[in-house]
C-alpha cells in the first residue's frame, strides 16, 4: 500500500519556519531580558498590594522554586513560630487600604468618560459626515464593551497595581456571535450572445439560416458565426463565516510588560508583551497542532521574571493568597508579543530585515505557547493597545495611587494589634507566697459560692502579705489621636478626602459642593490620564471595525457606513467633567420636576425619548409609565417602515398622495407622541449621509406615517356661519294705522315725527298729489 503524501506547508507556515529562529533571538535579547530586574520589583509590589486589598496584610518572603515570593503569615493563615506558647501571633487588620480604595474607585471608576467624535475641520462637509459616523460607531462600541464596568477595572488597577491597559482586538467567534452565509463564485466560459449567420455579400447578421434579411442572398451552414466566449462569474455555493466584534479587555502589569522608559503614548513603545496562563484545551482549539504535545511540552516561562509573573498571577487568584503549584499541567503559558516595525533595524541579517518589512509593514505580532512560536501576524501595537498612567510620573510604569496608603495601613495594623494585646494580656498578675498557700492544692480546687478555706499566716506576717497584685496595663492617651492623624495624613496624600464622598463639615449644600470640587482637583490628574486612555481605545476600536468589519454595521438603533470614516479627518475627545452619579442625576430630575412647565419643556424633561431614562432614575421598577410602551412601539414601527416604500393613492380631488405602507393605528397610538418621536428621528435621519440621503424611499415611508398622525392633531374646520334671511317690504304709511307706523319706526330706531301744529303755513303742507312717505 502506497503511503499518502504529507500535506505541503502553506505559505504562512513556510514564512513562520523561515523567521522562527531570528524572532526567537529577537525576543530573547530585546524583550525577555531587557526589563527583568524592574519587572520582578513590579511583580512584588503588585502581589503585596493585591493581598493587602484582600485583607491579607501580614506577609513574609518565602522561596518557591528558587524564586522569592510573598505568603500570608499569622494565626489566621498558618503558624507564625516553630512552637511554644507564643505561636498565636496578633494579625488583626483595619483595612483602610481597601476602604479608601473603594471610595477612589467609586468616584473615578463608577462611570466611563463621555467620549465623542469631533471633526478636525468643522467647515469640511466630509469631516463632519465622518464625525457623525464615528459617533454611531462609538455608540455601538459602548453597547459591546459595557464601558462602565470596564472603567471600574481601570480605577481598580490604578489603585492597586499601577498602569492599566486597554486591549481592543477584533474577535471572529461563531459560538459567541453567530454565523453568516455568503455566496461563493467561480469563473466559467460562457457565450456572449446568440449564434448568427453572416451574409457573404452584404455582411449582415441574421438569426436564422435561409435568406439574408438585408439583401436576400442565401444563408447556409457555411455562414454560421459562433458567439465569442468570455469568463463569467457564476455562484458555485455558499460559504459560512463566523461573525465578529471588537472586544475590550482591561489588564494590569501582572499580565502586561513594556519597557520601563516609555510614556503613556504607545506610538513610541518599541514592544509590548501580554502573557498569562491559559487553559490547555482552549489553546488546542486555537492551534490544533498542539494536540500532539505532551505534558513536558516546552518551557512555560522564560527566566526569573517569567517564573515570578506566574507566581504572582497564581497568588492573586488563589483563595489563600499563596502561589499555586507551578508544575500544573492543565495550564500553559500563553504569550503574545507586539514589536513595532522600526525595531526591524536591529536585525543583523539584511535578508531577514527585508522579509519582515515586506510581510509585516505595520509591525509584527508573535504568538507563543510555552515559549514556542505558533503564529505571526501583521499588526501595529498602538492600533490595538492603549495605556492609562496611574499618576503624575516621568514614565508609564508609575506607582499605583494607593501606594502612599501602604505605610499608614501597616502602622494602623500594628497599633491595632498593640491595643488588642494590651487588652488580652493586660490583666494584673497575682504573686503568692508558697509558704502560706499550697498552690498545688489551690489549682485543684473548683470555685464555689461562699467557699471557706482555712489558712494560717506566716510567722510575724499577715495573710495579706502573702499576696501581691501587679498594676493592670493601660492604653496610652496618645494612641488614638496618633492613629487618626496617621490615617488623615495618608488620605490627604492619596486624595481620597472625605469631601469627595459626602463627608467633611459643611453647613449648606452649596458649601459642600465647593468643598467637593476643591478636593477633586487632586484626582483631576488621574482622571485626565483615564480620559486620554479611553480616547485612544475608542479610536483603536474604530480602526478594527474599518479593518475587519462589514461595510454597513448595525447594532440596535445604531447604524454606520464604515466607508465614510476614511473620507474626512476627525478625532475622539472625552469630556473633562467626571460623569455624574445616579444619585446626582436623580436629584437633578427631582429638581426639574418642580420647575414650571415651560422650563421642563426647554430641557426636554417631558419628551417621549426621555421617558425610559426618567423611569430608571426614579427607580420605579414594575411601575407602569405612560408613554414608555408608546415609544417602544413607534421605534419598532419605524424599523418596519424602513423596509418598504410609501404607496401612491389617488385622492377624491384627483391628486396623488403618498400613504405609508403601515396604516396609522387610531385606537392604540397617541398621535402627539408619535409625531414627536418621528420628528426627532427625521432630524437625525436628515443629517448629511443619513437615511434621508441613502434610503430616500424608506425615509419617505416613515414621514408619510408621521403625517397621518399629524393630521389627527389638526383642529377640525369651524362650521359655516349660519345665514339669517332678510325680507324687504315696501308699504305706504297711508295704509297703516298710526300706531303701526310708530312701532315700525321705533323698531328701526327712528324718531317718530311730532304731530303738525295747527296753523301750519301753506308752503309747509304736502304738495297736492304727492306720494305719502314709504316705510322700509
Amino acid at each position: 500500500m502506497t503511503p499518502s503524501a504529507e500535506t505541503p506547508p502553506t505559505p504562512e507556515e513556510q514564512l513562520l519556519q523561515r523567521l522562527k529562529q531570528p524572532l526567537m533571538e529577537m525576543l530573547a535579547s530585546d524583550v525577555d531580558a531587557e526589563s527583568a530586574p524592574e519587572k520582578i520589583y513590579q511583580y512584588n509590589l503588585a502581589q503585596r498590594n493585591y493581598l493587602m486589598f484582600r485583607g491579607m496584610q501580614f506577609v513574609a518572603p518565602v522561596m518557591r522554586n528558587g524564586v522569592s515570593s510573598y505568603a500570608p503569615i499569622g494565626s489566621s493563615y498558618g503558624a507564625f513560630g516553630a512552637g511554644g506558647d507564643d505561636d498565636g501571633a496578633y494579625d488583626y487588620t483595619r483595612n483602610i487600604f481597601r476602604g479608601y480604595g473603594n471610595k477612589f474607585i467609586a468616584v473615578l471608576g463608577q462611570r466611563a468618560p463621555n467620549v465623542i467624535a469631533l471633526a478636525n475641520d468643522p467647515d469640511d462637509d466630509k469631516s463632519v459626515r465622518a464625525c457623525r459616523t464615528a459617533n454611531e460607531c462609538n455608540a455601538i462600541l459602548n453597547s459591546w464593551w459595557d464601558v462602565d464596568v470596564k472603567n471600574i477595572e481601570v480605577a481598580t488597577y490604578s489603585w492597586i497595581t499601577g498602569p492599566a491597559y486597554l486591549y481592543t482586538p477584533w474577535n471572529a467567534d461563531g459560538l459567541m456571535y453567530g454565523f453568516r452565509e455568503e455566496p461563493t463564485y467561480s469563473v466559467e466560459q460562457k457565450p456572449m450572445g446568440e449564434p448568427g449567420y453572416r451574409c457573404i455579400q452584404c455582411g449582415a447578421i441574421s438569426p436564422q439560416p435561409g435568406k439574408c434579411q438585408q439583401c436576400g442572398a442565401p444563408l447556409g451552414p457555411e455562414s454560421l458565426v459562433e458567439p465569442e466566449m468570455a469568463d463569467v462569474p457564476v455562484q458555485s455555493g455558499v460559504q459560512k463565516y463566523a461573525n465578529g466584534r471588537v472586544e475590550c479587555y482591561v489588564l494590569d502589569c501582572t499580565m502586561i510588560t513594556t519597557p520601563f522608559f516609555i510614556k503613556s503614548d504607545l506610538r513610541f513603545c518599541p514592544w509590548l508583551e501580554y502573557k498569562y496562563e491559559e487553559n490547555r484545551q482552549t489553546l488546542i482549539s486555537l492551534y490544533p497542532k498542539l494536540r500532539e504535545k505532551g505534558d513536558d511540552f516546552g518551557t512555560p516561562n522564560t527566566g526569573v521574571a517569567g517564573d515570578r509573573g506566574r507566581q504572582v498571577r497564581d497568588s492573586i487568584i488563589s483563595p489563600t493568597g499563596a502561589p499555586m503549584r507551578t508544575t500544573a499541567k492543565n495550564r500553559w503559558a500563553f504569550a503574545r508579543t507586539w514589536i513595532q516595525a522600526n525595531q526591524y533595524s536591529g536585525v543583523k541579517s539584511e535578508e531577514i530585515r527585508k522579509v519582515l518589512e515586506e510581510n509585516f509593514p505595520d509591525g509584527i505580532k508573535i504568538t507563543r505557547v510555552n515559549g514556542e512560536i505558533m503564529q505571526i501576524e501583521n499588526e501595529r501595537l498602538d492600533h490595538v493597545w492603549a495605556a492609562i498612567q496611574p499618576s503624575a510620573s516621568a514614565t508609564l510604569n508609575a506607582d499605583p495611587v494607593g501606594q502612599d496608603l501602604v505605610s499608614a495601613q501597616l502602622l494602623t495594623n500594628h497599633a491595632l494589634n498593640i491595643a488588642a494585646e494590651t487588652i488580652e494580656r493586660g490583666n494584673p498578675l497575682t504573686f503568692v507566697d508558697p509558704r502560706v498557700v499550697n498552690l498545688t492544692a489551690w489549682n485543684k480546687q473548683k470555685s464555689r459560692p461562699n467557699q471557706v478555706i482555712p489558712t494560717l499566716a506566716a510567722v510575724g506576717a499577715t495573710l495579706a502579705d502573702a499576696f501581691h497584685q501587679t498594676q493592670p496595663s493601660r492604653f496610652s492617651e496618645q494612641m488614638e489621636p496618633w492613629m487618626a492623624s496617621v490615617e488623615a495624613g495618608a488620605v490627604q496624600d492619596v486624595g481620597t478626602q472625605p469631601q469627595i464622598f459626602g463627608g467633611g463639615n459643611a453647613s449648606t449644600a452649596r458649601e459642600a459642593e465647593i468643598n467637593k470640587n476643591a478636593a477633586m482637583m487632586q484626582l483631576g490628574i488621574i482622571w485626565t490620564f483615564i480620559r486620554k486612555g479611553w480616547e485612544r481605545a475608542k479610536m483603536n476600536g474604530v480602526r478594527q471595525l474599518i479593518k475587519y468589519g462589514p461595510a454597513q454595521i448595525r447594532e440596535g438603533r445604531n447604524s454606520a457606513d464604515l466607508d465614510e470614516l476614511t473620507a474626512g479627518d476627525w478625532h475622539f475627545e472625552a469630556n473633562e467633567a467626571i460623569p455624574t452619579t445616579w444619585g446626582q442625576r436623580r436629584d437633578f430630575l427631582m429638581f426639574m420636576l418642580g420647575q414650571p412647565e415651560q422650563v421642563q419643556q426647554s430641557w426636554g424633561i417631558t419628551r417621549p425619548e426621555n421617558i425610559a431614562s426618567n423611569k430608571e432614575l426614579m427607580g420605579m421598577e414594575g411601575w407602569y409609565t405612560p408613554g414608555l410602551d408608546d415609544a417602544d412601539k413607534v421605534h419598532d414601527t419605524i424599523q418596519k417602515l424602513l423596509q418598504a416604500a410609501p404607496i401612491e393613492q389617488q385622492q377624491p380631488d384627483g391628486s396623488m398622495q403618498l400613504m405609508p405602507s403601515i396604516p396609522a393605528d387610531t385606537f392604540e397610538d397617541n398621535p402627539e407622541t408619535v409625531v414627536q418621536l418621528i420628528q426627532g428621528w427625521a432630524q437625525k435621519a436628515s443629517l448629511s449621509g443619513g437615511i434621508r440621503e441613502t434610503m430616500p424611499d424608506a425615509y419617505a415611508n416613515v414621514i408619510a406615517y408621521g403625517m397621518q398622525y399629524k393630521k389627527m392633531l389638526e383642529p377640525p374646520a369651524p362650521p359655516p356661519t349660519p345665514i339669517t334671511p332678510k325680507v324687504s317690504v315696501s308699504v305706504s304709511s297711508r295704509d297703516l294705522a298710526s300706531n303701526q307706523t310708530q312701532a315700525i319706526l321705533e323698531g328701526a330706531n327712528l324718531q317718530v315725527p311730532p304731530p303738525q301744529p295747527a296753523g301750519m303755513m301753506p308752503q309747509q303742507q304736502p304738495e297736492q298729489g304727492a306720494a305719502p312717505p314709504m316705510l322700509q
